[in-house]
């Protein structure tokens, strides 16, 4: 996910650290809730880090205790955690199932239910701080009404699966933008907007009591990114389109950028431009003089290759050109 496992991706923003295991409870209760902090090797001692960039109803953190901890946390009021390590691991006693937290996985707890945890010595995590009201009335706005239940996401997250690499590639986005102290972080309605993003995709991407509704609402809520990939596609559409060029146009890497497509748009931004071409190629055809040719048409709509725009086109509307043509 990050290029280095052991380096905090957000050491500019240290908060503090310290070898006082009463220091580290304290400084740590304060950023997210009142725990136990207990040392699994009493004759060890913490080696504490913690680094966090505040947004508008999220936080961006960075934690690492440096020694075999047990943490006992009673359950979430106010906020959902994300939590993604970037080494060692984590045992979680979460309510009344056991989980492993590694690398390439992650884990998004909720609110209303106890938390046990025991971090290895060379354990490191990024975790996500989100606001709960905030997460559940942009749930509340996706599903038409407001929730009869708290909303409870199942807890592990496989960042290898195409739902996992979406939100992992955007939590290293988020995460990038604040290391380079971006402008965009500086804007209130570009941070309210990355933030609708991050809890759209966790609400799309990860299941919880309440993806049934979501589905049947069938209203997907596409991310900021997307939407400008699509209205860059649109406005470029009769010329040349690379990848490239459309990842940086969204802001976000060319993986991010085609996982989100097949996740919300349901085909790749390639098959999105040809398709539209075909559309474009076809409305024409059916308007259009018979003294502009097909071949016209198509080259006007980006096609380059005759034989290969025929094959698409045919199997797309089950037709060849020249049959739309003489209707």
């Amino acid at each position: 996910m990050f290029q280095n496992a052991v380096t905090s991706p957000l050491e500019k923003y240290s908060v503090f650290a310290s070898t006082r295991l009463d220091e580290v409870v304290d400084n740590v209760a304060s950023a997210y809730c009142p725990h136990k902090l207990l040392l699994n090797d009493r004759a060890s001692q913490v080696n504490a880090r913690y680094h966090r960039f505040a947004l508008r109803d999220t936080s961006l953190n960075f934690l690492q205790y440096g020694a075999d901890v047990a943490i006992n946390i009673g359950p979430f009021e106010e906020f959902y955690m994300l939590e993604l390590p970037l080494a060692g691991r984590v045992r979680l006693q979460y309510g009344d199932q056991d989980y492993i937290n590694r690398p390439g996985m992650a884990a998004l707890l909720s609110p209303e239910k106890p938390v046990r945890s025991r971090w290895s010595s060379d354990c490191a995590e990024v975790m996500i701080k989100i606001d709960r009201r905030k997460l559940e009335g942009c749930l509340a706005e996706a599903i038409g009404c407001v929730p009869t239940q708290p909303l409870e996401f199942s807890p592990l997250i496989d960042l290898a699966s195409p739902s996992g690499r979406a939100i992992s590639e955007y939590v290293s986005y988020l995460v990038n933008q604040a290391r380079e102290n971006s402008p965009v972080l500086g804007f209130g309605p570009g941070v309210s907007s990355l933030e609708k993003t991050l809890f759209n995709l966790l609400l799309t991407c990860q299941p919880h009591n309440y993806t049934d509704a979501l589905v049947a609402q069938r209203n997907p809520v596409l991310p900021h990114y997307v939407v400008k990939a699509r209205d860059y596609i649109h406005a470029h559409l009769q010329g040349d389109i690379r990848v490239e060029e459309l990842a940086l146009a969204a802001g976000v890497t060319e993986r991010a950028l085609f996982y989100a497509f097949k996740r919300f748009v349901g085909v790749t931004p390639y098959a999105y431009v040809r398709n539209l071409r075909l559309e474009k190629v076809r409305q024409e055809l059916t308007h259009s003089s018979s003294s502009t040719t097909i071949t016209e048409i198509a080259c006007k709509w980006g096609f380059s290759h005759m034989g290969r725009f025929a094959r698409d086109y045919a199997q797309r509307f089950g037709e060849k050109p020249s049959a739309t043509r003489r209707r």
